[in-house]
């Protein structure tokens, strides 16, 4: 069976999403993981990714920090919005590196 490398948990309004919490169990697994995830994220039609306070590592990734002003205009625009259905799961490596990951996939 799979091995689970690494993890997300987090929430959704409208199409927003935002991470509480991620681990990984092998060094450079959580960047795969964020890779992977925001590939699913986009694949689903989020417009937004809130990954809470701005760290380095995030920043590396192509995180940008948003003024407090724009933040909430686009809290605003995006939280009445849907995205498609898509169950979570284990991703297998392989599959979120060819972009097989999200609804329908």
């Amino acid at each position: 069976p799979p091995t689970l490398l690494a993890g997300e948990i987090g929430y959704r309004v409208g199409r927003i999403y935002t991470s509480l919490s991620g681990f990984s169990a092998v060094s450079g697994a959580g960047s795969f993981q964020l890779t992977a995830a925001g590939a699913a994220l986009r694949a689903a039609g989020f417009a937004a990714w809130d990954l809470g306070m701005g760290m380095e590592y995030k920043a590396r990734m192509g995180a940008v920090m948003l003024p407090r002003p724009e933040f909430l205009r686009r809290l605003e625009e995006l939280r009445d919005g849907d995205v498609e259905p898509w169950t979570s799961g284990m991703v297998e490596a392989d599959d979120a590196l060819e972009g097989q990951v999200g609804p329908g996939a």
